[in-house]
């Protein structure tokens, strides 16, 4: 179970929202991320995994939608993410948030925190869970995608 952080409000959007889809997505990234840093030394870009996901926004006038949210702040605290995706629906915009993958207890690191979901306007329930399982196919393949390649690997030096 990953901390879900609540009391984090984003000015102008309603949320934190952490829908039954959540937890299986943060348990996604977070070994899409060990398997990525293994194989590269980098970590992923959520940026390129979900491109391509009708409504995704990149810029708003000349600012990058994804750092426009990188960083949360209320008060005197701030909460920073690894990343945040902007998309824009019919009615009304969603933000996810990705949360930063850091060293835990064992060999692999782990999310500490839940990726979290905002949203603005009269978005749906139905709309920001059909997001999330566009977001969740992109990982899978990503996922199965460098399985193969690790596998590879391990097969040659083997």
């Amino acid at each position: 179970m990953y901390k879900k952080l609540h009391e984090l409000k984003v000015p102008r959007y309603q949320g934190p929202f952490f829908p039954e889809e959540v937890e299986q997505l943060t348990k996604l990234w977070e070994i899409i991320w060990n398997i990525d840093e293994t194989l590269s030394g980098c970590v992923p870009s959520i940026r390129e995994l979900v491109r391509t996901i009708e409504g995704w926004v990149y810029k708003i006038g000349d600012i990058f939608a994804e750092d426009i949210f990188s960083k949360v702040c209320e008060g005197k605290k701030c909460t920073r993410w690894q990343s945040s995706q902007l998309f824009q629906t019919p009615t009304g915009k969603i933000v996810i948030f990705f949360p930063w993958v850091t060293d835990g207890r064992e060999k692999k690191k782990s999310a500490h925190r839940s990726i979290a979901v905002y949203t603005k306007g009269k978005v749906s329930e139905k709309e920001v869970k059909v997001l999330l399982e566009r977001i969740q196919l992109r990982l899978l393949l990503r996922r199965d995608k460098l399985k193969a390649v690790f596998q590879n690997l391990t097969d040659e030096t083997i």
